[in-house]
């Protein structure tokens, strides 16, 4: 089977130049000089014709962090902080009593008619399984609408009255049974009349 060599003159007219009678493949020998210059193809195809240069104000060069390939880099760890900081033993939360915790809560939802459970656990400093199981006995959990995940009280406990309500309600006793004790003639009880 025989090659042809072609070439194409200026004017696009196409002619063959040759036959070609035998083939062969040459390979260079594993030498220095060759894998020098086969290192240098490598490298110079593996850096980028383009590079970034950050400008800052008046058009002066800013240092961007892993933006220079020239400089030392010793990682991201001198860069960014981290945000979480940690805990001491001493500022875990710590359980108080239900009631007490109840009695928190209460006063919260008189404050606020809902609340994220975030919110309720930085107001309570209580660890957050417990938090989770009180919360589930005295409140509901939105799941859709303007309110969803937040926590509100279910409707028995709404109708409780509030500390300065009792408060007032105490005061209000007193008062009338020092009245009554300054009036001290009668000591008459008002009986109710039941038909049977």
């Amino acid at each position: 089977m025989n090659k042809y060599v072609f070439s194409q003159s200026e004017h696009g007219v196409k002619s063959i130049n040759g036959t070609v009678h035998h083939e062969c493949s040459a390979t260079p020998l594993n030498l220095e000089p060759y894998r020098g210059i086969m290192r240098k193809r490598v490298i110079a195809a593996e850096t980028p014709q383009r590079s970034v240069q950050v400008l800052g104000q008046d058009n002066q060069p800013v240092f961007v962090p892993g933006a220079s390939n020239s400089m030392p880099t010793t990682g991201f760890s001198d860069f960014i902080q981290s945000k979480k900081q940690k805990i001491d033993n001493k500022e875990k939360a710590t359980r108080m009593p239900r009631n007490e915790l109840m009695d928190v809560l209460f006063a919260a939802f008189e404050k606020y008619p809902y609340w994220s459970f975030k919110g309720i656990l930085e107001h309570t400093k209580q660890p957050s399984q417990y938090l989770k199981e009180v919360l589930q006995e005295i409140c509901i959990l939105n799941k859709r609408g303007p309110y969803a995940s937040n926590y509100q009280l279910k409707p028995e406990f709404k109708q409780r009255p509030s500390q300065a309500e009792l408060d007032s309600e105490a005061q209000a006793a007193k008062d009338d049974e020092g009245s009554n004790a300054s009036s001290g003639d009668e000591d008459e009880e008002e009986m109710e009349t039941i038909n049977v």
